[in-house]
């Protein structure tokens, strides 16, 4: 497995990602990312078991970040290589190659990322650790202030199959569940390790963050 499928998949969106149908690509590139690549420093490696698509283009602006508010705002802008890591107040993104700068008009150009939500210790298979901020605490600290993470080919393949989740954007960004599930539709935007059981989620998380990711969350949630 060489890095430069992975690259060369996070630089899809730009040449044929199709408006309004999105997830297809998307999940072609979460079965890889979960499956044959990790996040690694020094010898700590972490897979991926849970990430989160967050991608804009300006001209398709309306297929991609759609509701009520401005959701475009919800992408960080980046100037960005395809397989780089960028680190944002709200954890680390794996890039798509990215041209996203921000002016008076708002969001101009193309691009963003896929947010790491969960990861599991290579060392550690047993040990879930969950929520973008404590993954990037993580990641850091495992590096010792001696070099920079970076996404990396396994060093061993997995077999999974992800499942997918509606993006999850916080308590305060809709008045009702409902509306959370008509913004987004189809699009389930998050992926997650599905051999992960359920107790694990649980345990991992608080209940609120856990019920995101069973099929009558929207009930959990209310």
């Amino acid at each position: 497995m060489e890095k430069k499928e992975i690259e060369d998949l996070l630089q899809v969106p730009l040449k044929s990602l199709k408006p309004l149908t999105p997830v297809e690509t998307f999940k072609t590139i979460a079965e890889k990312l979960i499956n044959n690549y990790c996040i690694k420093c020094g010898n700590n490696e972490y897979y991926l078991a849970e990430i989160e698509f967050y991608y804009y283009r300006e001209k398709d602006k309306d297929c991609f970040e759609e509701g009520k508010k401005n959701w475009e705002e919800i992408t960080y802008p980046r100037k960005t290589n395809a397989g780089d890591l960028f680190f944002h107040l709200s954890g680390i993104d794996i890039c798509f190659k990215s041209d996203l700068k921000k002016d008076k008009r708002g969001l101009v150009g193309y691009g963003g990322g896929i947010l790491i939500r969960a990861i599991v210790d290579a060392n550690n298979p047993k040990k879930l650790i969950v929520g973008p901020l404590t993954c990037k605490d993580v990641i850091l600290n495992s590096c010792e202030g001696k070099e920079m993470p970076s996404l990396e080919p396994a060093s061993r393949q997995r077999n999974i199959t992800p499942s997918n989740a509606y993006r999850y954007l916080g308590k305060t960004d809709f008045d009702s569940i409902a509306e959370q599930k008509n913004r987004d539709g189809t699009l389930e935007l998050a992926f997650y390790d599905s051999n992960i059981q359920e107790k694990e989620w649980n345990y991992a998380r608080s209940s609120y963050y856990s019920s995101r990711l069973k099929p009558d969350f929207a009930k959990e949630r209310n």
